[in-house]
């Protein structure tokens, strides 16, 4: 298991980082489609979907408007593969705030880290 400061951490975090950011400006569809790999797959609450319709949901769904990523974890799969592990605390506009525990996977393709799936286990309120 690796933890801040550790190289690959700290570029999975910056990578997932990114992603929320660009889901808070509403461009989240835009930066997914670079950032996804050919065959990624996303176990969402809404339900569970395929590249496409994960695009495709987040081109849709409001931006957030604040959100904070803690207790993160990373562990390398090998020398091609890698997962990052967090609690994220996100909250939209008019929203009541949402909590879930998040792993994505990421692989290498073309050179590049893509992350290839994406699950959230949304936690209660309270």
């Amino acid at each position: 298991m690796q933890g801040p400061g550790d190289d690959l951490h700290d570029r999975l975090l910056d990578l997932e980082g990114q992603g929320w950011t660009a889901l808070s400006s509403g461009t989240g569809g835009d930066f997914y489609r670079d950032r996804l790999s050919a065959d990624a797959y996303m176990v969402l609450p809404i339900g569970t979907l395929g590249r496409e319709a994960s695009i495709n949901a987040m081109e849709q769904a409001p931006p957030w408007a604040r959100f904070l990523l803690t207790e993160t974890h990373s562990t390398a799969l090998g020398g091609d593969a890698a997962v990052l592990t967090y609690r994220a605390l996100a909250q939209r506009d008019g929203e009541p705030p949402y909590t879930a525990l998040i792993s994505s996977v990421y692989v290498r393709e073309d050179g590049e880290l893509k992350m290839a799936i994406h699950q959230q286990t949304p936690l209660a309120a309270g």
